[in-house]
């Protein structure tokens, strides 16, 4: 530590309370007639003490500080993200002897490293966390390496980061090629990889490709994938199953040790509801797993159809974002028309989308006529081109008093306290990063019975303007998205997951609420058909009063019955003007589900079916990819390890001279006015002084 004494003063301004303490001093003992007969020492030493008194009083009067500096080391840190996923213990028995063995070892290289690293280690899969190596349980359903380093990026940020080691199979199954990622990330990476390269014999259902919807009496595609390893020269049986009876079967030949063949029929839906159709390959001996064998879907036959009417008084990418979002929902018949010369009854429509209708010089009036006539549900899109005067007069959600003709760039939170429906499968996250939307200046006023989805954040400062807005009256629902440049969102979507899914479930479950009928029961329950066994499953429940007014008081709770007939309850929470439930770690199977609501000593029930899919993603390639976990290594200046070689990469970790600690100057500054002591060596030093005098007659 370094202590220095500094003042905002000049360095004369202390010479002179050295100058001015001395004067005083020597007027009060030079040739002072009581002090002639004094010994000489008698005097030095009063006059002492009143130097020093009065000095160190006039020192305090020039704001002097007391500046001390202390240095503090911080160790670099060392990020170990470590595999967890299903694949890690698919290789037979001896997996599982292996990972405990690499456990037992890494953390025995974590303790070791810990006197040079700060050593945190993280867990990745379905998602990446901060973890404890013994409480790895490696039963993620996906491997995302570009989400694991987008999670080391920003947890990392602004910390002393010296290197990133990765423990995985190289196995990758969901999220971009992550060597572009990992040079983004600015830090050496060493990889550590796990299980084996060697290819053994197996055979799998690696995809399947259906649609989640069919019309009974229709045939539905099923294109299936199967993969063969090693078994050159042997036969696979693939059949289909439903409820235990064989619809489809064919015998593949094998004619190479990598062989892949794809498998196309169709399968008539034949009965309504949720159906469970088994995808199965007939297991051959030497199979290094057979987990991979089957592979189950779910297929929910519907007999309806809705007929949306997607309307637009010019060409827009957000008409084409809106329209292949729907397309995949097999229950809509989506058709696409500009407002010029459109002359069809809106009768014939169940949901009406208008994208920046009514517009500017194109008012659209018999259109908003009609739709409010026959209280049609819309879904508005707004944009530059929007007439909001005429907009205001259709109206049901929020009204826009825009200001002038300006508009601005607009991003999105999410409102956690939203209750109509649930945006799951990661559709919050998705959202929390979009692209901005295009939306109008001016003051925005939500309407009765108006929920908000999601708010407007301009310029980083979060509003309370809608973005996302949906309105539940009793007779016809609306919404509103109130920007322009939706379509980013789509490519956004496909940027970022390499799929469209969590887009088009958005824009999905908003015209989906709005198809429903917004009737008078006094107990709803909302919830998915189909939920994968790495989410959670959601349930929204509305309750009324016989005024019709949600009745948050009232208790709603569920009773969900697995295959076997096991009930387990559940409670609601209240959220809004709904209630909600959040149902985690379900296995997968089939569950009916029974709610119960209790308004006002009324009691009202609703029961449904609800499906958990077994995801065996992980399965369908057991082969360690080496390949990538050395390029991983190679373009970030890393190395390259196997499990094996662990003592090797602690000793290039600890002999790596470029990853150094980092030391800080830690400063602080004390006012001499802040030391009590001082107080007292004063008046120590004038009562000595007092004492003397008066001990020796000069008093």
């Amino acid at each position: 530590m370094i202590s220095t004494i500094v003042s905002d003063y000049p360095w004369y301004y202390t010479a002179a309370c050295i100058v001015f303490a001395a004067v005083l001093s020597a007027v009060s003992y030079y040739r002072n007639k009581k002090f002639a007969e004094f010994p000489p020492y008698r005097v030095w030493m009063l006059a002492a003490f009143r130097f020093l008194a009065m000095l160190l009083i006039a020192m305090l009067l020039l704001d002097i500080f007391i500046r001390r500096t202390t240095q503090r080391t911080e160790k670099p840190v060392l990020a170990i993200a470590v595999d967890n996923s299903e694949s890690m213990l698919m290789r037979g028995t001896q997996a599982k002897d292996s990972m405990r063995g690499f456990k037992a070892a890494l953390s025995s290289m974590a303790d070791n490293l810990s006197e040079k690293y700060n050593v945190r280690i993280f867990g990745f899969g379905d998602d990446c966390n901060l973890t404890d190596i013994q409480t790895l349980t490696f039963h993620d359903k996906y491997t995302d390496f570009s989400s694991m380093l987008e999670t080391m990026n920003s947890t990392l940020y602004n910390t002393n980061t010296g290197a990133l080691v990765i423990c995985s199979d190289g196995i990758i199954n969901r999220g971009q090629n992550p060597v572009y990622a990992a040079t983004s990330l600015g830090k050496k990476i060493y990889t550590v990889t796990l299980g084996d390269t060697t290819s053994y014999k197996d055979l799998s259902v690696s995809k399947c490709i259906y649609n989640e919807t069919a019309f009974i009496g229709n045939e539905f595609p099923i294109e299936v994938s199967v993969n063969a390893k090693m078994l050159k020269g042997s036969t696979a049986i693939c059949e289909i199953r439903h409820k235990g009876k064989q619809i489809f079967r064919e015998t593949v030949n094998i004619g190479s040790d990598e062989f892949t063949h794809q498998l196309s029929t169709s399968i008539k839906a034949s009965e309504k509801g949720l159906q469970k159709y088994t995808i199965a390959i007939a297991p051959v001996d030497g199979e290094i797993t057979t987990t991979n064998n089957t592979r189950e879907i779910l297929v929910d036959v519907v007999d309806d159809k809705h007929k949306v009417l997607i309307l637009s008084s010019m060409p827009h990418p957000d008409v084409a974002a809106v329209r292949n979002a729907l397309s995949y929902n097999r229950g809509m018949d989506i058709e696409v028309a500009d407002i010029e010369g459109f002359d069809k009854q809106l009768s014939a429509y169940n949901l009406v989308v208008l994208v920046q209708v009514p517009s500017i010089g194109r008012p659209a009036d018999q259109i908003i006529k009609e739709i409010k006539s026959k209280n049609i549900p819309v879904l508005h899109i707004l944009g530059s081109k929007t007439d909001f005067n005429k907009f205001n007069e259709l109206a049901q959600c929020l009204t826009i008093a825009i200001k002038g003709n300006n508009f601005e760039e607009a991003g999105y939170t999410g409102n956690l306290r939203f209750s109509l429906f649930s945006t799951e499968n990661g559709t919050d996250e998705f959202l929390s990063k979009v692209p901005p939307l295009y939306c109008a200046f001016g003051d925005y006023k939500p309407l009765a019975q108006t929920h908000i989805l999601g708010t407007q954040v301009i310029k980083g400062i979060h509003t309370d303007k809608p973005l996302i807005a949906i309105s539940d009256p009793s007779k016809s629902r609306s919404a509103v998205i109130a920007g322009e440049g939706i379509w980013r969102w789509r490519v956004d979507c496909y940027r970022r997951y390499q799929n469209h899914e969590k887009f088009d479930l958005l824009i999905s479950r908003l015209c989906q609420f709005l198809l429903t009928r917004a009737d008078r029961e006094r107990f709803t329950v909302s919830t998915r058909r189909i939920f994968n066994e790495n989410e959670p499953v959601y349930f929204n429940a509305k309750a009324l009063d016989e005024m019709l007014e949600p009745a948050t008081d009232a208790t709603v709770s569920l009773d969900l019955a697995d295959s076997t007939g096991k009930t387990t309850t559940y409670k609601f929470d209240a959220l809004g003007a709904g209630h909600y439930l959040r149902i985690d770690n379900l296995t997968p199977g089939q569950y009916t589900y029974k709610a119960t609501a209790n308004i006002a000593g009324k009691t009202f029930t609703k029961s449904g079916i609800v499906s958990v899919m077994e995801i065996k993603t992980e399965a369908e390639n057991l082969a360690a990819n080496r390949s990538l976990m050395s390029r991983l290594a190679s373009t970030t200046g890393g190395g390259a390890y196997l499990a094996s070689d662990l003592s090797a990469l602690q000793d290039a970790l600890i002999n790596d001279t470029s990853i150094r600690p980092v030391v800080y100057d830690d400063t602080t500054s004390t006012p001499l006015m802040g030391y009590g002591l001082l107080f007292f060596i004063i008046i120590a030093l004038l009562t000595a002084e007092w004492f003397m005098r008066k001990y020796w007659g000069a008093i």
